[in-house]
């Protein structure tokens, strides 16, 4: 039973980790959208 909590807890911390990798690749896809602009000026 302790192995299957430990896995459920795993497999929750990895779906947070994907969640965060998503986030961080967004706003770095995004940033340069963002700081295109004041560099042009």
């Amino acid at each position: 039973m302790a192995g299957q909590d430990w896995f459920a807890i795993l497999f929750n911390v990895h779906e947070h980790i994907y969640k965060v990798l998503f986030l961080i690749v967004s706003l770095i896809g995004l940033k340069p959208v963002f700081m295109n602009p004041k560099i042009d000026d």
